[in-house]
């Protein structure tokens, strides 16, 4: 068995059949895989060609948006592992699959299709709970190795993005949009219009370009190789950073801690933690801890290598500010904390009224799905109609 499941895994990134659910009521087949780098789910037409497949997974980015493909190659639709939700195997419970099975009913036919193969629907909600993707795979060994491996691929994702700096993962959302070369590479054109998306402003920003370009004997940019300029660019390397656009903790940085390089862990904790944010709770262990969490991100800036045990330089502070860490929702939240012994009628309590219409009270239509969602939104009271 040892063997045989890397075998699978392989199979599902090479890609297999499946039945898809459309919004229309028509079940149609469809191509399913992940790419290579695990970051993005395809959903590919039988109509689309194993090289089309193939190439857009050669030139796939490490995060991709939700959204339908290119004009270049519309019968690719791509999802992003970090917009998955949840999966659901073996419930017929959304509005594609609803529809599904309408549309025989209203027609005469009894329609087994849904009912008849509960056990082979794996329902990937994403996008907040808003969209499903809706299929059907035959073969229950392929089945159970997919939902394995997409949620093991999510997991670890998830973990990730402690680890990776929020900057960088936007640039992937961006770089996808980019009218790339067949190489999956942009030029000076791209690149700039990058620099107005992130709110990077620079005097003579080809200059800058080329500069990279001859430095590294290229013509274009890579994904990495754009990451690595714009961090540079960030960091004023070129000495061309227009000084209003300097990001946001220049300024935190300086009114607490001056014109230094570093700050040790006891003097953030006092200026920054006590004085600024209020955490009285926190200690010099805490600091500790977060100082060695900050340490292991990973970040293209040049300054990476500059780091002090200990220590954290006005790039380290950046990471801090905009990390899970330093989030304004207390973590310690997440349990119950209050006092749960009180009259019902004393306590807040997330509820939904009707919850089952899609839309308005009057025209709208009723779903199953409406109750997943509202439960990913978090209530905790439901109405149920019958």
């Amino acid at each position: 068995m040892k063997y045989i499941m890397p075998l699978m895994k392989y199979h599902i990134f090479l890609g297999f059949i499946v039945k898809k659910a459309t919004s229309a009521g028509d079940i149609r087949d469809r191509r399913l895989s992940i790419s290579r780098d695990r970051f993005a789910l395809f959903v590919t037409s039988m109509k689309s060609t194993n090289s089309v497949l193939r190439g857009t997974a050669k030139k796939i980015t490490p995060i991709v948006t939700g959204r339908a493909a290119d004009k270049r190659n519309l019968k690719v639709r791509r999802i992003d592992i970090n917009d998955i939700d949840f999966i659901n195997v073996g419930y017929a419970c959304t509005r594609k699959l609803e529809n599904c099975r309408k549309k025989k009913r209203e027609n005469g036919y009894d329609d087994d299709r849904v009912d008849g193969q509960k056990d082979q629907i794996v329902s990937i909600s994403y996008d907040g709970g808003s969209r499903f993707l809706d299929i059907f795979i035959e073969d229950k060994e392929i089945r159970t190795i997919f939902c394995q491996t997409l949620r093991e691929i999510k997991e670890t994702h998830e973990v990730a993005q402690h680890f990776t700096v929020d900057g960088d993962r936007l640039l992937r959302y961006i770089w996808f949009d980019l009218k790339k070369n067949k190489d999956g590479n942009v030029s000076y054109d791209d690149f700039k219009g990058i620099l107005d998306r992130v709110n990077l402003n620079v005097s003579k920003p080809k200059d800058i370009f080329h500069s990279f370009c001859s430095e590294n004997n290229i013509n274009v940019l890579t994904y990495d190789q754009c990451v690595t300029l714009i961090h540079r660019i960030r960091d004023d390397q070129y000495g061309k950073r227009d000084y209003a656009s300097k990001p946001f903790f220049f300024e935190i940085w300086k009114k607490f801690f001056g014109d230094i390089e570093y700050v040790s862990a006891q003097v953030f904790l006092e200026n920054f933690l006590h004085e600024c944010q209020k955490e009285y709770t926190t200690t010099i262990d805490d600091v500790y801890e977060m100082i060695e969490i900050v340490h292991q991100v990973e970040s293209s800036s040049s300054f990476v290598n500059l780091r002090r045990s200990g220590h954290l330089s006005i790039y380290d502070f950046e990471i801090f500010l905009l990390h899970k860490m330093n989030d304004a929702f207390d973590p310690d939240h997440q349990q119950v904390y209050q006092d749960m012994n009180l009259p019902l009628t004393d306590y807040w309590i997330n509820t939904s009224h009707n919850t089952y219409l899609v839309g308005d009270q009057l025209q709208s239509k009723s779903s199953v799905e409406m109750y997943m969602m509202s439960l990913q939104l978090g209530c905790k009271c439901l109405e149920l109609d019958c």
